[in-house]
């Protein structure tokens, strides 16, 4: 990238002058790296510099096995590319590519399996199947990592890593001929062993869960459906993490509604962790997401700037990252980029309220009260304007209520035309 900025004599980019570049890079940047060098140059804005920073070069410079140079003969700017074209060479998207493959992507149904790795201190693979009826197709095999002199595995009985694994199997679904959101279909792991090949009891897995992306965003205010079966023979983890927020649907194999077999509830998951007990069972399972802020002095700030967005109510007034925000101006927040509502102590909640009436009345339609720390993810997957506010006492009018206008983020960027060459 940086030699054809050479090339077509572009201006230097300095990387200074990009908020972005001064965000460190996980884990680089923890006290707990064994690399001073790459400790001391965690930063975007380091590593442009790489030949004396990391004290290395490249050999070659090919991609695609093209130098450079031969780029040129490519106009620069967007090119449009997908992981499934007829070359054989091209391979995968550029990150802005893929964004927007992404988006269009969206504009049709899509299902994801998601799946609850436990550790077991060693490396082991699951296969995950896709089984309808009496037919079960493989779709994805899942690595876990441990330590090669470890020889037996030492299984944890809480999992310490809850974010799903998620891999999407929408392709798959469309060469079977299955429907997208069918409830016959299952997700379940069909084999698991160790890197001798040696069987692992597969009652030690968790069971998968489907999460649907559906084209409509109205039924579902833009968020996935994570789709989670039990019965008294499955095991789920009991802390389950995807990207804040998002909607789960509880399903029985026993029939319990009559609009849809099996169904039991839907809830909304935008808290940081909230409770679920599995009706006529004795496991309980968290859902949730990770604390991507850190409470200092009272302060909550984000742990990924640039990123992740912290909101934070007070007795004084909302603020911004750590810094007082004025209210009385617009709050303008992109939309898909993940906002946080956090308090550091105390008891609080939050209310999506239905109008800008029930806004200004403070007419919220949940008093629970949550302990803090603990987050709130807003929906930020539609444009438009939200309205929040706690439903605790009397916080709401007393200011923990902010309008927040999700506008749409314009990713992209124009083609640039070269100038036509000229007939000497």
């Amino acid at each position: 990238w940086q030699e054809l900025q050479t090339i077509y004599d572009y201006p230097e980019f300095n990387p200074t002058d990009v908020a972005d570049m001064n965000i460190n890079l996980e884990p680089f940047n923890r006290v707990s790296n064994p690399s001073p060098r790459s400790e001391k140059n965690c930063k975007g804005k380091s590593t442009f510099d790489y030949k004396n920073a990391f004290c290395y070069k490249y050999d070659e410079l090919l991609f695609w096995g093209q130098t450079p140079a031969q780029f040129t003969s490519v106009t620069p700017g967007r090119r449009k590319r997908s992981a499934g074209s007829d070359n054989p060479e091209i391979k995968g998207l550029t990150p802005l590519e893929f964004v927007l493959d992404e988006i269009e992507r969206d504009k049709e149904n899509r299902v994801f399996i998601g799946v609850s790795m436990r550790k077991t201190g060693i490396t082991s693979q699951q296969t995950v199947s896709i089984c309808k009826e009496d037919q079960c197709v493989e779709s994805v095999k899942l690595s876990t990592f441990g330590n090669t002199n470890t020889q037996e595995p030492v299984y944890e009985d809480l999992i310490s890593n809850p974010y799903l694994v998620q891999y999407e199997v929408t392709d798959l679904f469309l060469i079977l001929g299955w429907p997208i959101f069918d409830l016959a279909i299952k997700a379940t792991i069909t084999d698991y062993k160790d890197k001798d090949g040696n069987m692992l009891p597969l009652n030690r897995t968790y069971l998968p869960v489907f999460l649907w992306r559906f084209a409509d965003k109205e039924s579902t205010n833009g968020m996935d459906v994570m789709q989670l079966h039990f019965n008294e023979d499955t095991k789920h983890a009991d802390t389950i993490f995807a990207d804040p927020p998002y909607l789960v649907d509880i399903f029985t194999d026993s029939g319990i509604s009559r609009e849809v077999p099996g169904f039991i509830k839907r809830i909304s998951v935008h808290y940081q962790h909230q409770t679920y007990k599995l009706p006529e069972s004795s496991q309980a399972i968290v859902f949730g997401h990770n604390d991507h802020y850190k409470c200092e002095s009272g302060r909550a700030y984000s742990r990924l700037p640039g990123q992740v967005t912290i909101l934070q109510p007070s007795t004084f007034g909302w603020y911004l990252d750590g810094q007082w925000l004025d209210t009385s101006k617009e709050f303008i927040h992109t939309q898909g980029k993940l906002l946080l509502i956090v308090w550091c102590s105390g008891q609080s909640n939050m209310n999506e309220f239905l109008s800008k009436d029930d806004f200004d009345s403070c007419k919220s339609l949940d008093s629970t009260p949550r302990e803090g720390p603990i987050s709130y993810a807003v929906n930020s997957a539609r444009p438009g304007i939200i309205y929040l506010g706690s439903g605790v006492d009397n916080q709401c009018q007393r200011g923990w209520k902010i309008a927040i206008n999700i506008q749409a983020h314009k990713i992209g960027l124009p083609a640039v035309e070269l100038p036509a060459p000229v007939d000497q």
